[in-house]
């Protein structure tokens, strides 16, 4: 019986973190559900969306001729994003993906100013007493 009490008593105490962890729990099931309904074609647009931004991200912290290192970022992140990625698509077809992005990333690069200031790291903070 004092074994019951102790348990009630934790729960009691903790009851306000198991709330917040079912909740986030719930949120997570969510949203894993709702992606995975939808279309095959839309679940790959959406990861594709992803990598587009995974590639910027990791030109912008790992710099110019280091390809291989930058495939290996950009994967880490996607498994951890995607846990499903590991399973459902070969390294070659993410190798391929990735090439996508970075076709992607290119013409962005040569279009659009503010993504080629952000990855190349020449935007600048604002002076200081400057309000933007």
């Amino acid at each position: 019986m004092e074994k019951v009490n102790v348990v009630f008593n934790w729960i009691g105490a903790n009851m306000f973190l198991i709330i917040i962890a079912a909740i986030l729990a719930l949120i997570l099931i969510v949203t894993i559900l709702r992606f995975m309904e939808k279309p095959r074609t839309e679940q790959i647009d959406t990861f594709k969306k992803w990598l587009l931004y995974a590639v910027c991200e990791a030109e912008k912290n790992l710099g110019t001729k280091t390809g291989e290192l930058k495939l290996m970022a950009v994967y880490e992140a996607a498994v951890k994003t995607f846990p499903w990625v590991k399973i459902f698509i070969t390294f070659e077809q993410f190798k391929e993906y990735v090439d996508d992005a970075l076709d992607e990333m290119k013409v962005l690069l040569d279009t659009n100013t503010s993504v080629k200031e952000y990855i190349e790291g020449e935007t600048k903070p604002p002076e200081e007493g400057v309000n933007e």
